[in-house]
């Protein structure tokens, strides 16, 4: 009986009226017994008493269904992480934010966490909508890669390579970048518009002084000897903002 917190109410109150709108069951025998999840969820509920050993049983197989009971501590780590996640996306830090998701894996894998515990749902909820919206997203890149403007090729590709950077490491869409990949590899005269494009995406994520100076030189090589005018004005773009870092920076 740990696993479950019981609660009495008066089938006369007001309390009881709404507890049993949101909770229907048939009959008006009493006792009413039910079983409702974390999440809100009726697993059971009907009128009358469990004589015999219906009881215990009725309430291990409700068990079945209630998903991992997390300790006190892992609640406390997933409201933080839930916390911490939110502040970071609000900003548009998304690799920070995918980060703070990922405090609570040892629990399990954000998305598919096998609890209805609220902070675990908040979080299940969290990593299902950025999915979504990532794949969405990814199907939208692909069009423009697809497209017969250069212009939109690089677009698509940089864009997607940047999502990539920042939500890789949320495990459960790993799958669709691998997936965008396949597809844009398929795409057999887009090969050396890909690397250069890598190349830049690349650049963008240079950090350190000597990572930056490293990178422009690189985007410097790039302006000059790719064939693609896109790709040649990009990289001097790049460039200027990189170096504009530099000053900013010193």
């Amino acid at each position: 009986m740990s696993q479950f917190v019981p609660l009495k109410l008066d089938t006369g109150s007001q309390e009881f009226q709404q507890w049993n709108r949101q909770h229907p069951t048939s009959g008006n025998a009493i006792p009413i017994l039910y079983v409702v999840r974390a999440d809100g969820e009726t697993i059971y509920g009907a009128s009358g008493s469990l004589s015999g050993d219906k009881l215990p049983r009725m309430l291990l197989n409700s068990l079945r269904r209630t998903g991992k009971i997390p300790s006190s501590r892992e609640i406390e780590t997933a409201e933080k992480s839930y916390a911490e996640f939110s502040q970071f996306y609000e900003s548009k830090q998304f690799a920070d934010a995918v980060k703070a998701l990922n405090r609570v894996k040892s629990i399990g894998q954000p998305g598919k966490i096998e609890s209805f515990a609220a902070s675990m749902v908040s979080i299940n909820r969290a990593a299902e909508q950025i999915f979504s919206d990532v794949s969405d997203k990814l199907d939208s890149h692909l069009e423009s890669v697809q497209s017969e403007s250069e212009e939109d090729q690089v677009d698509g590709l940089l864009s997607a390579f940047r999502l990539k950077r920042e939500f890789v490491g949320l495990k459960i869409l790993r799958d669709q970048f691998s997936d965008f990949n396949r597809s844009v590899s398929k795409i057999r005269y887009l090969k050396d518009l890909v690397r250069e494009t890598r190349t830049i995406d690349s650049a963008s994520a240079a950090k350190s002084t000597s990572s930056i100076k490293r990178a422009i030189e690189k985007l410097n090589s790039l302006s000059e000897s790719s064939k693609s005018d896109v790709i040649r004005s990009r990289a001097k773009e790049s460039v200027e903002k990189l170096e504009a870092k530099i000053r900013k920076d010193s």
